[in-house]
């Protein structure tokens, strides 16, 4: 999907046959159009086979609770990260090595199962060079009033009750899964990810840096004193899954 999006994608992970299982539904489904290369290189666990701020963002589904050095793996994740980058985690929550099911895996796969302590992770983060930690808090499916209560809602705003449920919903949708975002300083330049330093003018234009023609009223884009750019035409972010 990344790949789809117009990014240059680098699949990594520590499993051979993971691996080739994403080349074999790379060839099965390929991509629509003249896309970036998508790549996959086996990671040893210890070092990512990658050079210094050379991806703009990771991606980590369900993975980073299994790893032995949680440390060493947001040191690499760190360095070869951009200037502003992001590290993006899908994680359980900070109980997921009692339950039931990873108490089995444990048992049977002898797998790794860490509890998701937020406040471990912030402090390795820290030191690993991250600078800013965001998180995503997900509800359940939306939430249906009656017609006096939704006649209050747009009046008097949500009642006891309501705030309750939605609350309810808060917690217990969050209490076992945690979504959450490391940056990593600021961008060492501008382009079209942040609207700091853009404005748009408006005049006669024909071919913008090859990318799109424009007709005579078209509106183009400045970021500070750069070349300027289509307004439809974003710049293509590469990013490392892991």
């Amino acid at each position: 999907m990344l790949n789809q999006l117009g990014m240059a994608v680098t699949s990594l992970d520590v499993s051979p046959s993971a691996l080739a299982l994403g080349e074999r539904l790379k060839r099965e489904w390929p991509v629509f159009g003249r896309q970036p290369a998508h790549a996959f290189l086996a990671y040893d666990g210890v070092r990512i086979p990658m050079p210094e701020r050379s991806v703009d963002r990771i991606f980590c589904f369900d993975a980073f609770h299994h790893v032995a050095n949680p440390e060493q793996t947001l040191r690499e994740f760190a360095r070869v990260l951009d200037d502003g980058g992001i590290a993006a985690f899908s994680e359980p929550g900070p109980m997921h090595s009692r339950t039931a099911e990873s108490q089995r895996e444990m048992q049977r796969h002898k797998v790794i199962e860490n509890d998701v302590v937020i406040e471990d992770i912030w402090a390795a983060a820290q030191a690993a060079g991250f600078t800013d930690i965001h998180f995503s808090l997900q509800t359940e499916t939306s939430m249906r009033l009656g017609y006096d209560a939704f006649r209050s809602l747009r009046r008097h705003g949500p009642d006891a009750a309501t705030v309750a449920a939605l609350r309810e919903q808060v917690l217990g949708r969050n209490r076992d899964v945690t979504f959450f975002y490391l940056v990593k300083g600021a961008p060492s330049r501008l382009d079209s990810r942040t609207a700091t330093g853009w404005s748009a003018i408006s005049g006669s234009a024909a071919w913008i840096d090859g990318s799109m023609p424009t007709g005579s009223n078209a509106s183009t884009w400045r970021c500070g004193s750069s070349t300027p750019r289509a307004g439809s035409g974003a710049d293509r972010a590469s990013s490392a899954a892991a």
